[in-house]
């Protein structure tokens, strides 16, 4: 019996940026018995009909455009539409300076079934009006709201501060997005606008503000180990000393993103008719001002961007539909198609990272708006909560954790993992994102993970002499689909019972998705013993970003160690330094060891030798007297 499916998956395929179309790419299909098809489209509309049931695997390619992967699950049902939302390659928004109270609402609005841009849409917010150009882009610019005499309040009265914005254009229906939360800063906005008559009404909603009781789900059923208790303790005693103990660092857990997620919209809680395929990192940077107040601190958006991420990744791994991953609503993890600047730059800055309770796994990273155990007037929905000035709800298997600075606050959420307004209040109290993160997450067993870690080590020479430089090479695997550029290099020597580390060397790299090799200098005492060591390499995130290797403010991410490998000779009685390089005379022999140049002259000037020494090279000499010269030292030297 043949299988014909009346199924039909209609692709958009779009910039992620102005959601306009892109029309030239390439798709290649892989269908469920694994047979390829490639397509050429022209146009950024894709229809697609399987002809057998089961899974398809979806690869679209675009010049300058990021690749992206995807699949859907069709069967004799299966009625589709995808939007497929492509991130640049080398788009890069600028800075722009505002008001501290002032707000830049910006956008594009395109043409629903052609993907074009529009021009002359009228935008109305308040009583402020302005029109796309021709190329579909407006902008407009207000207050967030008067100054207030009492700024502790200000946070809490900004939230409140919610807006209609209306769009329209002869011949197209009137798109209303009602109650829009408008704070501080940049916001960019992507809108489509249907042909026809009447108008359409959507309600804003943010995760923060709008969740309801009902809609915290509870689906994780892990419990607080030792092992995490354990480790939480250690990393706050390195984070708590000014000297570093290399046996006691801890390498972050590993786990590489993935490069995609399928988001459900036009969603009913978790049922959803939509779909919208992106990049992991675009969700994170699209997403984060949904379910974090965009104008909070750097510190406190980008301990949320880690939970978002994790949260956004689990649902990858753990889908909640054959076609779709994670909705979009408050039933899951809001998503709307606009952003801010500054959940975007924190996305940026955390690229990869995110919360894990194991090497090679992610964590449901949860988290919820207050969670101070102090039972008030609000919503809470913990049904074990610790108490005023405590967060945590042991009987879902979070463990009690002092969290002060919520102190007096009532309880609005669940209790379990990261409390929102405690990572704006931390922030404000000069707490970094990664604190925060181990504070929240750690007593559950879990952690930071990375997506970066070291794959090789190599060193050049590997047997010296004390006082000599050599250069370390280290493999290093990103998957973050960002670069990251406040990652330092360290290094040391170990000989089972004392460290030996040459801080004046360590680096700062930039460390690029994908496989890369990063390389820095170590310097060894003019006084190390003579033996061999362990040299053992790390990276460190930067983050009070001072160009440091330090305690306690920077985070170790991961560390790799060859057994035995650096090794020191004894220092000849004779031997003499000159720049990076040391020389001893035997007999009529000119010994010259090191890495540098070197160029030895008679005394009437002319050049005997002009190299570049590596490793070593012996010299078969004339007696007499020679001069001898590396980086602008000059020594006299005799052979007898």
């Amino acid at each position: 019996m043949i299988f014909i499916t009346t199924s039909l998956i209609t692709f958009k395929v779009k910039d992620a940026f102005t959601f306009f179309g892109v029309d030239d790419y390439n798709v290649v299909v892989r269908d469920p018995n694994g047979s390829v098809l490639n397509y050429k489209p022209g146009n950024s509309i894709f229809k697609f009909q399987g002809s057998k049931k089961g899974k398809y695997e979806f690869e679209f390619y675009a010049n300058n455009y990021h690749p992206l992967k995807t699949y859907f699950i069709i069967d004799d049902s299966t009625n589709l539409d995808v939007d497929i939302l492509l991130s640049s390659k080398t788009f890069k928004l600028e800075e722009v300076n505002l008001m501290p109270d002032e707000v830049l609402i910006e956008g594009y609005v395109s043409d629903n079934s052609s993907l074009k841009p529009l021009s002359n849409v009228k935008i109305k917010v308040g009583n402020l009006i302005t029109f796309t150009n021709e190329k579909g882009y407006f902008s407009i610019k207000l207050l967030t709201f008067n100054p207030y005499e009492d700024e502790s309040l200000r946070e809490y009265k900004v939230i409140a501060d919610r807006k209609d914005i209306y769009f329209s254009k002869p011949g197209y229906k009137d798109y209303v997005l009602k109650n829009v939360l408008i704070v501080p800063g940049r916001k960019i906005m992507r809108i489509s606008l249907e042909k026809g008559q009447g108008s359409i009404i959507s309600e804003y909603k943010h995760g923060l503000v709008d969740r309801k009781p009902y809609e915290y789900i509870i689906k994780d059923g892990l419990n607080s180990t030792e092992s995490g208790i354990y480790q939480r303790e250690k990393l706050e005693k390195i984070k708590n000393d000014n000297t570093i103990n290399e046996t006691d660092v801890i390498p972050l857990p590993f786990f590489d993103p993935p490069g995609s997620i399928r988001v459900g919209t036009n969603c009913s809680c978790t049922s959803c008719s939509n779909v919208s395929v992106m990049s992991l990192e675009n969700y994170v940077a699209t997403g984060l001002d949904d379910e974090w107040i965009a104008s909070w601190n750097a510190q406190s958006l980008r301990a949320g961007s880690l939970a978002y991420r994790a949260y956004g990744s689990w649902h990858v791994l753990n889908p909640i539909s054959n076609n779709y991953d994670i909705c979009s609503t408050t039933c899951c993890q809001v998503w709307n198609s606009d952003q801010y600047q500054s959940t975007m730059n924190a996305a940026i800055y955390t690229s990869g990272f995110a919360i894990s309770p194991s090497s090679n796994s992610v964590a449901r990273a949860e988290y919820s708006a207050e969670n101070n155990g102090l039972v008030g007037q609000l919503n809470c929905v913990n049904s074990c909560p610790c108490g005023d000035g405590y967060a945590g709800s042991p009987c879902t298997g979070w463990p009690c954790i002092s969290d002060n600075v919520c102190s007096g606050q009532a309880c609005f959420g669940h209790g379990r993992g990261m409390c929102q307004w405690g990572t704006y209040r931390w922030g404000n109290s000069g707490k970094f994102w990664d604190w925060m993160a181990i504070h929240y997450y750690s007593p559950k067993g879990w952690h930071i993970s990375t997506p970066m870690g070291f794959t090789n080590l190599s060193a050049n020479p590997t047997n010296i002499q004390p006082g000599q430089t050599f250069t370390i090479y280290a493999s290093i695997y990103s998957g973050a689909q960002h670069s990251h550029n406040q990652i330092m290099l360290g290094a040391s020597l170990y000989d089972g019972a004392n460290w030996i580390s040459d801080p004046p060397n360590d680096v700062k790299i930039n460390v690029t998705p994908g496989n890369g090799t990063y390389q820095r200098q170590f310097t060894t005492p003019n006084n190390i013993a003579a033996k061999c060591y362990d040299l053992v390499v790390m990276i460190w995130f930067d983050i009070d970003e001072n160009n440091k290797i330090n305690s306690p403010a920077d985070l170790p991410i991961d560390k790799i160690t060859k057994t035995n490998y650096i090794c020191v000779s004894a220092v000849k009685q004779n031997e003499v330094s000159i720049g990076n390089l040391k020389f001893y005379i035997k007999g009529s022999k000119l010994v010259l060891i090191g890495y540098g140049k070197v160029n030895l002259y008679s005394t009437d000037g002319k050049v005997i030798i002009s190299d570049e020494i590596k490793g070593k090279k012996e010299l078969n000499l004339k007696k007499g007297v020679y001069i001898l010269k590396s980086e602008k030292i000059i020594k006299v030297i005799l052979i007898p």
